[in-house]
């Protein structure tokens, strides 16, 4: 206990020195914390420690939202940099197709494309007619045609000749 005393008459009379711990503890105390030592203050004002604690807490938040803004910005920027990429480069590449005939694969201009009213293909001039593109329905279409003839021709009858 004289050594305590002692430590405590040297500290009154030496500001720079540290003071013991106000609890009587036997560490040492610092200005800031009213003399006294760190766990002693922790456990006289958790209050404080809760706030200072609070406070470190919302810098780390805002330090945080801070950077998750920021990186929410460049991804933006990002983002827009592509699609405008994506734009020029679909505008160049853009080449109007051509329509070919299925058969011969020869180019198509507007008004010389064929279609067949039978199997749907497109054709050129050249093989627009049944028989030159491989028409699936060929014989249904002959079988068409026949039975229009035979409706539109007039039947003759034969009558009975009378012998002489």
């Amino acid at each position: 206990m004289s050594t305590k005393k002692e430590c405590e008459n040297f500290s009154n009379e030496n500001i720079e020195n540290p003071r013991l711990c106000k609890n009587g503890c036997g560490f040492y105390g610092s200005q800031n914390l009213d003399y006294y030592c760190s766990t002693c203050n922790k456990k006289i004002n958790p209050v404080n420690m809760d706030v200072q604690k609070m406070e470190v807490e919302t810098n780390i938040e805002k330090n945080r939202d801070e950077y998750k803004t920021m990186l929410n910005k460049v991804y933006k920027k990002n983002d827009e940099l592509i699609e405008t990429i994506e734009k020029k480069s679909s505008n160049n590449t853009k080449k109007r197709k051509r329509t070919r005939c299925n058969m011969c694969r020869k180019r198509l201009a507007l008004h010389t494309i064929f279609v067949c009213p039978d199997c749907k293909t497109v054709t050129c001039s050249i093989h627009r007619y049944h028989e030159e593109h491989n028409c699936p329905k060929l014989d249904e279409m002959l079988e068409r045609k026949n039975k229009q003839l035979k409706r539109s021709l007039p039947t003759i009858i034969a009558t009975k000749i009378e012998k002489i």
